[in-house]
């Protein structure tokens, strides 16, 4: 169960916190995949907006293929999910 908590210093000298929840499988092996959700919190203009934003990730954890890489590695794609009116 990914539960992630961390902050993000980002190139102007703000900072971002952000926390990542979700679910991991342990299959396929070499490349687990998670899915999840993210929330962001910044005081600093223009990341403020980050604090009314829901976010969903989905993701892997790669592990090495050789003896000479690091790892393993946590891949993130996490997109804002923005709310549009229903149809009536």
């Amino acid at each position: 169960m990914p539960d992630f908590r961390a902050a993000i210093e980002t190139d102007d000298g703000a900072t971002v916190l952000f926390e990542c929840h979700g679910y991991g499988r342990a299959y396929p092996p070499g490349r687990r995949q998670i899915v999840g959700s993210v929330l962001h919190v910044s005081d600093r203009d223009p990341y403020r907006r980050l604090n009314d934003v829901v976010c969903v990730c989905v993701g892997e954890v790669r592990t090495p293929t050789s003896l000479h890489e690091r790892g393993p590695d946590l891949v993130l794609d996490v997109a804002e999910l923005v709310w549009e009116p229903i149809a009536d």
